[in-house]
């Protein structure tokens, strides 16, 4: 591990993000799963951010150089931002790495409800008029693009 790695942990139904800083130290959301309300980004020891559980370090083919992913990560400590959907600790770690704001298990959950929410409409396509169901299917195409991009 080197710094600048962006590094997770396997937490079973999810994987938390930080970015390693040297020193046995990361920069990432703290806070309690089941309050995330309170949750801010800061500065802890490797053992605080892994409770125990294996590091594993993301690679990137392309990414922005060590000093700015780390002067970066140091930018956000203090910031309560928080969101599931849209600022996670994966957008975190990705942004310091890339400078693009995304998260792939939010991307992956995302098609696997939009999947799932594409079934039901093909399912019901029998008892439905078949305007509406054009119209959903074109809202749900556009958002399906909007997560491959």
């Amino acid at each position: 591990m080197k710094v600048g790695d962006h590094i997770r942990v396997n937490r079973t139904a999810y994987y938390h993000h930080g970015i390693y800083i040297g020193e046995d130290l990361v920069i990432h959301f703290t806070g309690d799963i089941l309050n995330k309300m309170i949750s801010k980004i800061e500065k802890t020891n490797l053992a605080t951010f892994s409770k125990g559980d294996e590091l594993e370090v993301v690679e990137y083919k392309l990414c922005k150089p060590i000093n700015w992913t780390v002067d970066t990560a140091y930018s956000f400590i203090g910031k309560k931002d928080y969101n599931l959907i849209f600022n996670n600790c994966e957008h975190f770690a990705t942004y310091c790495k890339t400078g693009k704001n995304e998260s792939k298990q939010v991307k992956n959950a995302a098609k696997n409800v939009t999947g799932i929410y594409v079934a039901n409409v093909m399912t019901s396509l029998v008892a439905a008029p078949i305007m509406p169901v054009l119209a959903v299917g074109y809202g749900i195409k556009k958002f399906y693009n909007w997560l491959t991009k």
